[in-house]
């Protein structure tokens, strides 16, 4: 397989950006659901009381992933997996 140039890679990647948007169910968390979590906001009665115009943010985030890589120190140039 040969790798595509820069003009076939811009096609595509802008092939795959115009379905994420016209096409919203193929996003990557539809894909793979259960993959994010959700911190949904927290605004008590007391603060509503208080602050009449109060925002409150749903976050969605997903989980850290860990790479492990193979890392070469340079004072001794020797490599080892971080």
């Amino acid at each position: 397989m040969q790798t595509p140039n820069r003009r076939q890679f811009l096609g595509s990647s802008l092939a795959a950006a115009g379905t994420g948007l016209f096409w919203p169910a193929a996003t990557f968390a539809e894909i793979l659901p259960r993959v994010e979590r959700v911190a949904a906001p927290m605004v008590t009665g007391q603060e509503q009381t208080v602050q009449k115009d109060i925002w409150a943010a749903e976050v969605r985030y997903k989980p850290v992933r860990m790479v492990v890589a193979q890392v070469t120190d340079p004072a001794t140039y020797q490599s080892q997996r971080k």
